[in-house]
């Protein structure tokens, strides 16, 4: 019995210690990135967005034109977002002095079959940098050589 006790007492000490590396300006500023009020908002998306991405895309102005025409576009089809699940329990990497974290995600959209759902996996990258207030992030799914060589000195 003791020998079970204390394996049951290090995981609970273990998921302790993990969450609390874990950082709570992090968890918030994924739940508000993840909400489907945000993610059908191009102003509030705009404004979580790495400033890296943003500068990739054109400025300010022109990725708020590509938001608002992406969305647009979603909701012409009458698809919405229902909601976001993202996989938390991830570590922060830290290079130099900047900040990062990848987190899976699925997205659950609603279509015009109310039968049905339609599920997307994306993957998130959460970014800290000095020069930047709090975390923004940038979608990382299907970023390959050839996309980041697109923003060569930008997005590196």
């Amino acid at each position: 019995m003791k020998p079970f006790l204390l394996i049951v007492i290090a995981i609970i000490f273990n998921f302790t210690a993990s969450y609390a590396q874990k950082d709570p300006e992090l968890n918030v500023a994924l739940s508000k990135i993840s909400a489907p009020s945000t993610l059908n908002n191009a102003l509030a998306t705009l404004n979580l967005t790495s400033p890296r991405l943003i500068k990739a895309m054109g400025g300010k102005e022109n990725a708020l034109k590509l938001f608002t025409k992406s969305m647009a576009g979603i909701h012409k089809d009458n698809v919405k977002i229902d909601s976001v699940i993202n996989y938390t329990d991830r570590e922060i990497t830290k290079l130099k002095n900047i900040e990062y974290c990848f987190f899976p995600q699925l997205i659950i959209f609603g279509i015009p079959d109310s039968t049905k759902k339609m599920i997307s996996y994306s993957t998130l990258m959460a970014i800290k940098e000095p020069a930047v207030k709090g975390w923004t992030f940038l979608d990382y799914s299907g970023l390959n050589d050839e996309k980041l060589n697109f923003g060569r000195g930008v997005i590196r």
